[in-house]
């Protein structure tokens, strides 16, 4: 039940709406109960095809960091399933749809891979470059505040103004 719930969560009205603005991670989202029902199937090579979709997945629609950090989470449940079970098979379907996932994977990201690795970006960025834009640590806790609350105070001490102002609002914007 705890995957269908994941799934309902992930496919509500919420995500939807803030999809658009966060739409790298809508992949990561909607593949985790798919591959965490690969890891809870039975039987291996059902559970290993569900998680060698969903992994694919989930690499081309989703952030990369996430896609490791799924991974990694992942991992240690299907090492904790594979301890309650006695039973070394959610391992070995996680391990081969994931191997199966990365070799039919590699000849597309090879060049995207070989691309990034001459890049600058590969060697980090320098304090300088990082430090370009910055803002005064100090004013942080006044412009978040600022920020976040305008709309909720402006409405409070009674301006009409805020009602009729046209979409895009600063605040929802943040």
């Amino acid at each position: 039940y705890l995957v269908f719930y994941t799934m309902i969560v992930v496919c509500s009205s919420y995500i939807l709406t803030i999809g658009s603005s966060w739409l790298n991670t809508l992949g990561n989202q909607s593949a985790l109960p798919w591959l965490v029902l690969g890891i809870l199937d039975k039987k291996t090579l059902r559970g290993a095809a569900v998680i060698l979709v969903f992994t694919v997945h989930e690499v081309l629609s989703g952030y990369s960091g996430l896609t490791l950090s799924n991974g990694l989470f992942l991992s240690l449940f299907a090492i904790g399933i594979a301890l309650h079970r006695h039973s070394p098979a959610p391992l070995i379907a996680w391990g081969i749809g994931n191997v199966c996932a990365v070799g039919i994977l590699f000849p597309f990201l090879y060049e995207a891979l070989n691309g990034f690795a001459h890049t600058t970006r590969l060697h980090g960025l320098s304090r300088a470059t990082m430090s370009l834009y910055n803002i005064p640590a100090s004013t942080f806790p006044f412009s978040f505040l600022a920020g976040n609350w305008n709309e909720p105070l402006t409405i409070w001490t009674g301006d009409t103004y805020l009602k009729t102002i046209p979409y895009p609002n600063t605040s929802s914007l943040l």
